[in-house]
């Protein structure tokens, strides 16, 4: 189901403290005939009760959620503030199906001129919550519930810039940059004087 693995296994911070700011969710079951809107209860940090889902095969809910996660910080930028989620969680015959997209901004320092950056994002997920999970492929459901913190650090961390670069570029930096000349690796000197024969 994920198309790749996390840089050494799953990050570690499942059980990190989250602050919920709002949370929202909207139950739809196939089969009700037109669809019914219904609000549930506060349901702590980013631990969804699927408890409905799991009983009734291709149950679906569209959920919308308002979060902080702490140290969601990559090798160069870090998120700071609330990160917007739009899931939809859906029942299938291998577990539970997360959709949807996770909004917020990152903060980080030009690799260049050093100025500070600050960019918004949206990335989407397509997941898998299984009783028996793959390690670095999908994600548990623990009893009734499903928490979707590793999910999100996952996903946001990967994206993460690695050398962050303002818009404009620093054309004069990189020009600069281009100008030193390349000093040869002594250790090849032996190897260019050698005439190669077909």
């Amino acid at each position: 189901m994920r198309p790749h693995r996390s840089p050494g296994g799953r990050l570690p911070g499942n059980d990190r403290g989250l602050e919920m700011l709002s949370n929202r969710e909207t139950a739809r079951t196939p089969g009700d005939g037109p669809d019914r809107d219904s609000t549930t209860g506060t349901m702590t940090g980013l631990r969804i009760d699927v408890a409905d889902l799991l009983s009734k095969p291709s149950a679906r809910r569209v959920c919308e959620l308002e979060a902080e996660i702490v140290d969601l910080v990559g090798s160069s930028a870090r998120v700071e503030g609330a990160l917007r989620l739009a899931v939809t969680l859906e029942r299938i015959p291998e577990g539970i199906l997360a959709r949807g997209a996770v909004d917020g901004a990152w903060t980080a320092q030009c690799s260049e001129g050093l100025e500070d950056l600050q960019e918004r994002f949206r990335i989407a997920f397509d997941e898998l919550f299984e009783a028996h999970p793959i390690e670095g492929e999908t994600y548990p459901i623990g009893g009734d519930e499903i928490d979707l913190e590793q999910l999100v650090r996952d996903t946001v961390l990967l994206e993460l810039p690695l050398a962050p670069v303002c818009a404009g570029g620093h054309p004069d930096v990189a020009a600069a940059l281009g100008s030193e000349p390349e000093v040869p690796d002594p250790r090849w000197a032996a190897l260019s004087r050698l005439e190669l024969k077909e």
